[in-house]
């Protein structure tokens, strides 16, 4: 992220550079060559991140799942606890 927004900050520089004709005006290429560069470096950039989003949403997913087995594995152990007190006969009052 940083990455696309430094890019985008030199685009940006080179834009007022121009635009204050620090620049002559024969180096138009020259700005249209960065900024072509640059655009294309931060497509790149913007590309690897949407596909890396999916990929945590299916950690969060995987995790959410996980925490679920985990809160059940606890009720089971008290209920498996409590049947085996109950069907013990030290506990069996009759």
């Amino acid at each position: 992220m940083t990455e696309i927004k430094k890019n985008r900050e030199r685009i940006d520089n080179a834009e007022t550079l121009m635009l204050d004709k620090q620049m002559k005006q024969m180096d138009m290429g020259q700005y249209r060559s960065i900024k072509n560069k640059y655009e294309t470096k931060i497509r790149k950039l913007e590309d690897e991140l949407k596909a890396g989003s999916p990929k945590t949403a299916d950690y969060k997913q995987y995790l959410d799942f996980g925490f679920n087995i985990l809160q059940n594995v606890v009720r089971v152990y008290v209920f498996r606890q409590y049947a085996s007190q109950k069907s013990n006969p030290v506990f069996d009052v009759r």
